[in-house]
């Protein structure tokens, strides 16, 4: 006789770059054992995969590319999953630098920023003639999973690997018939004012912030808390 399926909870929530409503499910034993796995690895590409890992078999929604979803809509998701799985808290150690002294905070997730313009600008013109239209970056390309290069200048590499179109005149580039390589050159030949014209398109991608200002545990005078890069926290 075949054992019983025991029924997991499932839930929905909108990615933050399009609206789309995904469905999810919480961790189960086998994610919990990856987690532990990512806990013990030092090896931050082998513990990003499995980050990914962990999404991939959480999310239920078809067609989700979690290699390619923007890493902001990635922690989002999986800060959904985490809070339904094992809590929507955690604790840091916080650095009062007035009094030299640590001591406990406990973040709550329910009180996370989603800082988003309304309208975010993905083409970029480089001159009169040219111009580049930018994809949102991914996990792998934020922290560095798609360089091989360990001497590659990570901004540059970053804005490669974004780049989704290069447009002239009289064609229409499209940037998965390129090597990194072709791109990273391409990128080089540009000016430092043409550079930084395209790079704006990185100030303004939407962000997921903890800011809290706290009272020190140890005198009258406030601390400002503020996290951004969550991964580490939540595995």
């Amino acid at each position: 006789m075949k054992l019983p399926t025991v029924e997991t909870p499932v839930y929905t929530t909108n990615l933050i770059s399009n609206n789309q409503e995904i469905t999810y499910r919480p961790f189960l034993v086998k994610e919990e054992k990856i987690l532990l796995t990512v806990l013990q690895e030092k090896d931050n590409k082998l513990s990003l995969n499995n980050f990914l890992r962990i999404l991939d078999n959480c999310i239920l929604t078809e067609n989700i590319d979690v290699k390619k979803m923007a890493f902001f809509d990635a922690l989002y998701v999986f800060i959904n999953i985490r809070s339904k799985s094992i809590g929507s808290t955690f604790d840091i150690n916080v650095i009062d630098s007035k009094e030299k002294k640590k001591f406990n905070h406990t973040v709550n997730l329910s009180e996370i920023e989603i800082i988003k313009k309304d309208k975010i600008q993905t083409n970029f013109k480089i001159n009169d003639k040219m111009g580049v239209v930018f994809n949102y970056p991914s996990i792998s390309d934020v922290y560095g999973l798609n360089s091989e290069n360990l001497n590659e200048d990570k901004t540059i590499s970053l804005i490669a690997s974004c780049i989704k179109e290069i447009y002239d005149e009289k064609e229409v580039y499209d940037c998965e018939n390129y090597t990194k390589e072709e791109l990273l050159e391409f990128i080089e030949n540009l000016t430092p004012d043409m550079l930084l014209k395209i790079s704006n398109f990185f100030n303004n991608v939407p962000k997921i912030v903890y800011k809290k200002q706290i009272k020190s545990p140890f005198g009258d005078h406030k601390i400002d808390i503020e996290i951004e890069d969550f991964i580490d926290f939540l595995t």
